[in-house]
């Protein structure tokens, strides 16, 4: 299982990050002619959480989740949404990255 990721293949751009590029961006790949491209895919980050309400510890169905992945220690990011299940669970499997946090919004109603 691998990562979410986008690769951007014979644009033109830099395959390298410059120095102060601290954007969420594709992986960048060029190659001319008949070569062969070889991509390595980041694997699987998977997160898997059961969310309860902190009042009566009860499973928290129906709560909006993100999972945020950054690719460098400071920089922007990158966030796949989920929802938890009726008995409050989510697994997520997040975009490529080495940074990650997780978001979670109480349903219509809830405290």
């Amino acid at each position: 299982m691998f990562a979410p990721q986008a690769l951007a293949i014979n644009t033109g751009e830099a395959e390298e990050r410059g120095e102060r590029d601290a954007t969420y961006r594709s992986h960048v790949k060029n190659a001319s002619g008949d070569n062969e491209v070889v991509i390595p895919l980041a694997p699987a980050q998977l997160f898997e959480w059961q969310i309860t309400l902190a009042d009566t510890g009860k499973p928290a169905p129906g709560v909006k989740v993100g999972v945020w992945a950054s690719q460098q220690e400071f920089g922007s990011m990158s966030t796949v949404k989920g929802k938890t299940d009726d008995q409050g669970r989510y697994r997520i499997n997040p975009d490529a990255g080495i940074r990650f946090g997780v978001t979670a919004y109480p349903g219509k109603g809830e405290p």
